[in-house]
């Protein structure tokens, strides 16, 4: 009973310590190392307005990666598209797989990539990906519209993606394979055809750095790990 009493007060004390309307940061990182010495930095979180999108390249000052990845779920599309900016900014290429889910806005955030590689169908789309729960039905507003178009020509990638997600209905995502990404332009990979996505990475950049085909491998083995506690 005593402890019960000393955690609520230390809860009130420290709920009365922090700023009124302060924003509170949401995203998180970590640095990751695969065995072949490839290094990864990790975004983790939400997307909010308290998040300082100059975190990136001091991380990437403070440990050098070669590849930007996310898990996430999205958050504000602001924020996350000035995340996109910021990434861009380093010139470092942003990395999806199925292992480490990059949703709804935060693709947004993945577009920032110099390069962008993805494995097959782990990406998907929605009308939650450029809309927000107050714009019904993904009808947005015509500057809103003209904003992230010109966000999207600015990061290389179709506005045709744009359209085609808010064509949805809402709560319903649809999974993109390879060639549909390279279609929207959302990889810089592009496939000719049917294949593997070893064959169109090896195909397309075979002196890419470290190999993205092994990263990937490698990546899922790490995030198998770390999220088993192992790491």
């Amino acid at each position: 009973m005593k402890r019960r009493l000393l955690y609520t007060a230390m809860t009130i004390a420290l709920a009365a310590s922090a700023p009124v309307g302060a924003a509170t940061a949401a995203i998180s990182y970590r640095h990751l190392s695969t065995t072949n010495g490839t290094t990864i930095l990790l975004v983790e979180g939400s997307f909010e307005t308290g998040d300082d999108t100059q975190r990136v390249a001091l991380e990437l000052t403070a440990s050098p990666a070669k590849y930007i990845a996310f898990n996430s779920a999205g958050g504000d599309r602001s924020i996350a598209m000035a995340f996109g900016k910021a990434i861009r900014k380093t010139g470092l290429p942003t990395l999806q797989t199925k292992g480490s889910p990059c949703l709804e806005t935060c693709l947004l955030a993945f577009m920032g990539g110099a390069s962008r590689y993805a494995e097959d169908e782990s990406v998907s789309i929605s009308v939650e990906t450029f809309a927000t729960s107050a714009e019904s039905g993904g009808r947005l507003d015509p500057s809103v519209s003209a904003a992230i178009k010109d966000y999207l020509s600015t990061m290389g990638v179709s506005a045709s993606l744009l359209d085609a997600a808010l064509s949805m209905q809402l709560g319903q995502s649809k999974e993109l394979n390879l060639v549909d990404m390279a279609g929207y332009q959302l990889v810089t990979a592009q496939p000719s055809g049917s294949g593997t996505w070893t064959d169109i990475v090896q195909g397309a950049q075979p002196t890419d750095q470290a190999g993205a085909v092994e990263v990937f491998n490698e990546f899922q083995r790490v995030w198998s790990m770390m999220s088993q506690g192992v790491v």
